[in-house]
Parts: C-alpha cells; structure tokens; sequence
C-alpha cells in the first residue's frame, strides 16, 4: 500500500459508497461496470460458493471458506476507492481472480487490517456490487436500441 500524493476524488457519486472498515475506519469504494462485476459473480456462481454461503455459510470446509476469502479479496481489490492510500496489487490480464484476490488479502493483511476490519464491509461490499447487475429483462429491453419500434430498417 502507498499513500496517494493527492487525495482521491470524487468520495461521492452513483458508483461511489462508504463504509467503515473495522479499525481502519471509513473507507470508500467504486463499483465497476455491470459487466466486469457480472464476471466475478458468475465465476463465484460457477465454482458453487454463492450456493454454498446461501444454504449453510457455518458449514463450509476450510477450502471453500479460503475460497470465498480470495473471491472477497478479489471484489476488495476491484472496488477499492480509499480517498489517500492506494494498493499495490494489481489485476493482470489473464490473471484468475482468485488469484488476484489473494494477492489483495496479502497486502491489506501485511498492512495491518484483521479478518474483523474486512469482515465489517464485505456484506456491504458485495449487496452493492449485487444491486449494480443489470438483469436479462433490462439488456432486452435495449438490445435493439437503434431501431424504434415498428420502424424497418432501409434496403
């Protein structure tokens, strides 16, 4: 983690939120675009951890509770806004998320935040990055977004 020679802005805005962060106290994030959070959401439905948190979240093994830790740190490091410090880690192309995401998880353990300090934004975090996806109805509702209705097109 580094410092941010000038602060971050804008700290408000649609795409913008804050929470507190545990000790760490306030924090702010920025959800990406639909599509790219629609990318980690997917791969979390595909890899069955969505479904697990949702039936028994106490029961999961220690792979899928490390597994859900590197998605988390993955949403962490996709979302993260704080107004003056900046990570370090950085998502390569080609790179897993999961990946990624545990690379996030060691930086922000090495600089001092506890499982409790993450623990405290994550659901925050992830409802809002849910709440950003666009559903099937809306991507219909403009897939022919050149066309008005009825007109046809010239030949």
């Amino acid at each position: 983690m580094r410092q941010r020679p000038t602060p971050r802005t804008p700290t408000t805005g649609p795409t913008i939120l804050q929470t507190e962060c545990g000790t760490k106290g306030p924090h702010h994030w920025r959800l990406p675009f639909p599509t790219r959070s629609g990318m980690l959401v997917q791969a979390m439905a595909d890899g069955g951890i969505l479904a697990a948190l949702l039936v028994s979240p106490e029961s999961a093994s220690v792979e899928q509770a490390n597994e859900v830790w590197e998605w988390a740190g993955a949403a962490i490091g996709m979302c993260w806004h704080h107004a003056s410090v900046d990570l370090d880690t950085r998502q390569v192309p080609g790179q897993p998320s999961r990946e990624f995401g545990a690379a996030v998880l060691q930086e922000l353990w090495d600089a001092g935040y506890t499982v409790a300090d993450l623990s405290a934004t994550l659901p925050i975090l992830f409802r809002a990055i849910m709440a950003s996806l666009v559903d099937r109805k809306e991507v219909e509702a403009v897939r022919d977004f050149s066309l008005a209705p009825g007109v046809a097109t010239a030949s």
